[in-house]
C-alpha cells in the first residue's frame, strides 16, 4: 500500500463542513509537514446526503505542490500523474454561470463595496470579474475561476460580514465549490487563477497577485492599471497555475505571514518560467504594525484605510488637484446606507485640502525608511505616468459629461 503524503486525518476532531455547516468533517493532513491542508481539503461524513469530499490528489494541489523538473520529489511516480496522464479538466455550463450574475443586492460582498466605492466604479469591477451570487448560504458570493479561453472550471462560493467585509468563519468556514453545490459527478477540478480571463484581453498590462479573491478585485479599483489576480488560498501559488503569466511583469503581495513560504516558490517561479519577470513584495512585513501581523492582513486591508474618492489625487505644487469626480452610489437605497453608516452625499470624503487626511491614515506604520504610504504613493505616481491613466481619465471624464447631458 502506498504512503500517501496526504491523507485524511485520523482520530482527530471532527470540523464543520463547508457544504452542509454539520459537524462531521474530516480534513486532509500533510504528512511530511505534520500540518493541516487549506480549510476546504476535506469529506464529510454525510456522504449520502452531503457528498461534499475535496480530495488534494483530485483537484490538482498535489502535483502543485511538489518538486518539478528532474528534482527530487517527495511523492512516487504512482502518488502523482504526470500532466499527460491527467483526466481533461471538468468545467461549468454556461447557463450556471450567468443565472449567478444578478441579485447584488442580496450579495453581502457587494453591499460591503458600497461602503468603499461608488456606483459606477463597483458596476466595473462586478462586470470585469463576473462576480456571481448564490443562495447556497443567504448573501453569499460567487468568485468564478475562468480561463484567458473563456472556459469555467467552476466557482467558489464565499460568505462575507456586509459590514466589515470579512469572511464568515463562524460555526464553520463558509467555502463552498459550484460543482458540490450542483453535485456533478466526477468533477475533475483543476483551479485557475481567479481573474486570468483578464491576461488575454489586457497583454500590455502589469500583473499583480494577492491570496484573496476579494482583495484582488479591491486593489483592481485602487490600481486599475493593473490586472490583479488572485491564488485563492496560500498554498495555491504554483508553477501550473501561473502557466497562463508567461511574458508578463508580475508582482506579488503576499499576506503577512506568508512572505517567506511564497518567496520559496518565486525562486522556483523565476528558474521554471525564466521568460516571466517576476517579483516578490516584503512591505507589509517591514512596515505593518503587529495588529496587522497578528491578524493576517493583506494589501487591500491598508488601500481600503485611503477613501477611494481621494485615493486618485495627484499632488502638484503642493496642490492636490482631484483626478475623479464622485458620483452617487446608487445600488442601495439611501436610507439603507445610511443605516450602514456610509455617506450617500455626492461629495463625501476627506477634503482634497487636507494634505494630512491620508498622511493620518498610514501614520500606525510609523517614519520607516520605506513606509506603506511611500509605496503607494510610488505606485500611484507610476499610475498617473502611465499611457493607461490617460486613457482611464479621458473615458473618466467623457463618462461624467454623459451624465451631466442626461441629467
Amino acid at each position: 500500500m502506498a504512503d500517501y503524503r496526504y491523507t485524511l486525518e485520523k482520530r482527530g476532531k471532527k470540523y464543520y463542513c463547508p457544504s452542509c455547516g454539520k459537524l462531521k468533517f474530516t480534513r486532509y493532513i500533510d504528512t511530511h509537514k505534520n500540518e493541516h491542508l487549506p480549510e476546504e481539503y476535506g469529506r464529510c461524513e454525510r456522504e449520502i446526503k452531503c457528498t461534499y469530499h475535496l480530495n488534494p490528489y483530485r483537484d490538482g494541489y498535489s502535483r502543485d505542490n511538489w518538486s518539478e523538473r528532474g528534482r527530487t520529489t517527495e511523492f512516487s511516480d504512482k502518488q502523482v500523474a504526470s500532466e499527460t496522464d491527467l483526466p481533461n479538466p471538468s468545467h461549468i455550463p454556461f447557463d450556471i454561470f450567468m443565472q449567478s450574475r444578478r441579485f447584488y443586492q442580496s450579495n453581502n460582498f457587494v453591499v460591503f463595496l458600497t461602503t468603499l466605492f461608488d456606483a459606477p466604479t463597483i458596476n466595473q469591477l462586478l462586470t470585469l470579474y463576473h462576480v456571481g451570487t448564490s443562495d447556497h448560504w443567504p448573501g453569499a458570493t460567487i468568485f468564478w475561476q475562468i480561463t484567458e479561453y473563456g472556459k469555467i472550471r467552476s466557482g467558489k462560493i464565499m460568505l462575507y460580514n456586509s459590514e466589515t467585509g470579512r469572511r464568515v468563519k463562524q460555526p464553520f468556514n463558509h467555502i463552498n465549490w459550484i460543482h458540490t453545490v450542483y453535485r456533478m459527478d466526477r468533477f475533475n477540478l483543476q483551479q485557475v487563477l481567479f481573474g486570468e480571463h483578464i491576461l488575454r484581453h489586457r497583454t500590455e498590462c502589469p500583473v499583480g497577485i494577492l491570496e484573496s479573491e476579494k482583495s484582488a478585485i479591491i486593489a483592481s479599483a485602487y490600481f486599475p492599471h493593473m490586472v490583479w489576480l488572485a491564488t485563492g488560498s496560500l498554498s495555491n501559488l504554483s508553477v501550473r497555475i501561473c502557466q497562463s503569466l508567461k511574458g508578463r511583469t508580475v508582482y506579488l503581495f503576499p499576506d503577512l505571514g506568508a512572505f517567506e513560504k511564497w518567496n520559496d516558490k518565486v525562486m522556483e517561479l523565476i528558474e521554471l518560467i525564466p521568460e516571466t519577470a517576476f517579483e516578490i513584495s516584503d512591505l507589509l512585513e517591514r512596515s505593518a504594525g503587529e495588529d496587522g501581523k497578528a491578524n493576517g492582513f493583506d494589501l487591500a486591508d491598508y488601500l481600503i484605510r485611503f477613501p477611494h474618492k481621494t485615493f486618485f489625487l495627484k499632488k502638484s505644487n503642493n496642490d492636490f488637484i482631484w483626478a475623479h469626480k464622485d458620483v452617487q452610489a446608487e445600488i442601495l437605497p439611501n436610507s439603507h446606507r445610511e443605516s450602514k453608516g456610509v455617506d450617500a452625499s455626492a461629495n463625501a470624503g476627506v477634503s482634497p485640502d487636507d494634505e494630512s487626511a491620508l498622511g493620518d491614515l498610514m501614520r500606525p506604520f510609523g517614519d520607516t525608511e520605506n513606509t506603506f504610504e511611500e509605496h503607494i504613493t510610488k505606485m500611484a505616481n507610476d499610475w498617473f505616468s502611465s499611457p493607461e491613466s490617460e486613457v482611464y481619465k479621458s473615458n473618466q471624464k467623457q463618462k461624467s459629461s454623459e451624465g451631466e447631458k442626461a441629467d
